[in-house]
């Protein structure tokens, strides 16, 4: 259609009379219908393919500016969305104005690849909250790489640790991906542990691993019936009663102001005639002796009982 046709077609008297006519003119000097009765922008486009042209010293889509000619002013926060799907078409009849987020879940529906080609499958889609962006992962995964390759270009390996070691391929072990050094670790191995002979009094010809000394620190001997096994680590029965004791008896202090008063500290036997020693002893929080073998039996009963009523 040429140009003296398109002045005189009948959606120029549409047009909303405060908008100036001589921009109204400029517009339809550059529209052309074709057979789809979409109006094809012929003016310069953007990057994206929408047509771009100004409107009172400012740039603006040509969409959006006929938009506004023929239908009604736009909100803020609000977008024009084509109804044809063909965007250098600026026909009114086919704009819709709605809002960013409805545009942005449009765009999503109809979007099938990304801009490098890649199919927007569900295994290759990463959907943001509120599902109005998506993430061609393969795109996402590439940059990663590269960047990671860029980083590792400006960052030269170490070939020492902090303290001089070179980390050659004897000296390094690998934890979760990170290189530590042998010597460093072994280093600080034995002064842990020269710290735990200090701290013990114990003598230099002592066995420096916990697992083969043979008295606690408080000098008890670890035999069968003074050890306990506490996540996976020895402890002396009777160092391990003294400390509850004085546990729970600050703790009672603390909460009531009154020291713990030690329940049946004259008996030396339960009343089943077990001997109350330190390894057949332990401290309830009221501080009670409490008889280990009975406690043992006791035990042995109720499931022998539950088994026979099963």
């Amino acid at each position: 259609m040429n140009t003296t046709q398109a002045y005189s077609c009948p959606q120029i008297s549409a047009a909303r009379p405060e908008f100036p006519k001589k921009r109204l003119r400029q517009l339809l000097a550059n529209i052309k219908i074709d057979t789809t009765e979409c109006w094809l922008w012929l003016g310069a486009l953007d990057e994206r393919g929408y047509g771009r042209t100004s409107f009172r010293n400012k740039s603006i889509p040509a969409h959006r500016l006929v938009y506004i000619a023929f239908v009604n002013d736009i909100p803020a926060d609000s977008h024009i969305h084509h109804e044809c799907r063909v965007k250098m078409c600026v026909n009114p009849s086919h704009l819709r104005c709605v809002a960013a987020s409805e545009h942005n879940l449009q765009h999503v529906k109809y979007t099938t690849h990304c801009a490098k080609g890649h199919e927007l499958t569900p295994e290759n889609t990463y959907l943001f909250p509120g599902g109005q962006k998506r993430r061609c992962r393969i795109c996402a995964n590439e940059r990663a790489c590269a960047q990671r390759a860029k980083l590792a270009a400006t960052r030269s390996p170490r070939t020492e640790c902090r303290n001089g070691h070179a980390l050659t391929s004897e000296n390094v072990y690998l934890h979760k991906g990170i290189r530590f050094c042998r010597a460093c670790h072994a280093a600080n191995t034995a002064k842990h542990y020269a710290k735990l002979r200090t701290r013990t009094e114990r003598p230099a010809d002592a066995p420096t691993h916990p697992s083969k000394w043979t008295h606690c620190k408080n000098g008890h001997e670890f035999t069968a019936e003074n050890t306990l096994t506490v996540n996976g680590r020895r402890r002396c029965k009777v160092c391990h009663v003294k400390y509850y004791t004085e546990y729970w008896a600050k703790k009672r202090l603390a909460a009531t102001g009154k020291p713990l008063e030690v329940r049946g500290d004259a008996r030396t036997h339960c009343r089943r005639g077990h001997e109350l020693t330190h390894e057949n002893v332990y401290l309830d929080p009221a501080g009670r002796k409490i008889c280990k073998t009975c406690r043992t039996q006791v035990r042995a009963e109720l499931k022998q009982a539950r088994t026979q009523t099963a």
